[in-house]
């Protein structure tokens, strides 16, 4: 679509009370493993970027200039893993460990998705399982 940005959330959708009466707070990641240069670019840069990217697919084209507000930006250098060549292989040598040291658990992202919901299922879950190993 010549956009940078890789997705957009709508926070003020998700969370009550997250923006006043009329207005939206928008949430938008860009940069990525494929475009690693955009850490080392200024704010102003990233946002000049992100807020051509929303115009071309968020906003009518007749949308006043000043459409959107900056709130704040943070720049990771680096953020959400990357699951490269050997990844199974690395999660079936830490189930191998879990097995052999019990009660060793290890979780996190790298093992269910970057998705927020699925981070969260996966330690309720593991809660669970961690939760009748220590009543034993």
């Amino acid at each position: 679509m010549g956009i940078r940005s890789l997705g957009c959330i709508w926070s003020s959708s998700l969370f009550p009370n997250r923006a006043p009466d009329g207005y939206e707070v928008l949430l938008t990641y860009i940069g990525g493993a494929r475009d690693k240069g955009l850490a080392d670019m200024s704010e102003e840069e990233i946002v000049s970027i992100v807020q051509e990217d929303v115009r071309k697919v968020m906003l009518k084209s007749d949308s006043p200039q000043n459409a959107g507000e900056l709130l704040g930006i943070r720049v990771w250098g680096r953020a959400i893993p990357q699951y490269g060549r050997g990844h199974e292989e690395l999660l079936g040598k830490i189930a191998e460990e879990e097995k052999r040291v019990e009660g060793l658990y290890l979780g996190g992202n790298y093992r269910t998705g970057v998705a927020f919901g699925d981070c969260v299922k996966y330690g309720l879950e593991q809660a669970g399982v961690i939760g009748q190993f220590l009543n034993r």
